[in-house]
């Protein structure tokens, strides 16, 4: 995996104006894909339709979220409607099945779950992680001085 590029100035080294511009033009370019589709999925039901409709303007306010996204967006409101479907169960049927004394299948799906929606929340910038970085780019987030250009440094 290549390093990744970083769409505004986080680190202290010093860049050029033509790198400047690339970064900019970099940032401006994920705001031009096709707006996101917010109408959901016809298959998702139950939690997973209440979370598209939480999630998705919470995510449309903040992120450059567009309609290349639809598929993690899904997927990710589908992982969260079973985990809480899983809950349901285990909490009806309990951890360990009364009748078999076996272990509740439910405990493993949502485990799996779980991890499916935490690698999907991550993608989207909807953990804490990937919020707290997006934030602090935006802090280190150089003002543009007028004078620069004046005084010949690039």
């Amino acid at each position: 995996m290549g390093k990744k590029i970083k769409l505004i100035e986080p680190t202290k080294a010093h860049i050029s104006k033509a790198e400047r511009l690339d970064r900019e033009a970099m940032r401006e370019e994920l705001f031009e894909y096709p707006d996101l589709n917010t109408q959901p999925p016809t298959f998702l039901t139950g939690e997973a339709l209440n979370e598209w409709n939480r999630v998705v303007p919470l995510l449309q306010s903040d992120i450059p979220i567009s309609e290349l996204d639809y598929s993690l967006i899904t997927s990710y409101c589908a992982a969260v409607g079973t985990i809480i479907d899983c809950q349901n169960d285990i909490n009806k049927r309990g951890v360990i099945l009364a009748d078999t004394e076996k272990p509740n299948p439910s405990v493993r799906v949502q485990s799996q779950a779980m991890k499916d929606m935490r690698m999907l929340a991550n993608s989207l910038g909807m953990s804490l992680d990937s919020r707290m970085k997006l934030a602090l780019n935006k802090v280190k987030e150089k003002p543009v001085d007028p004078f620069e250009s004046l005084l010949g440094s690039d």
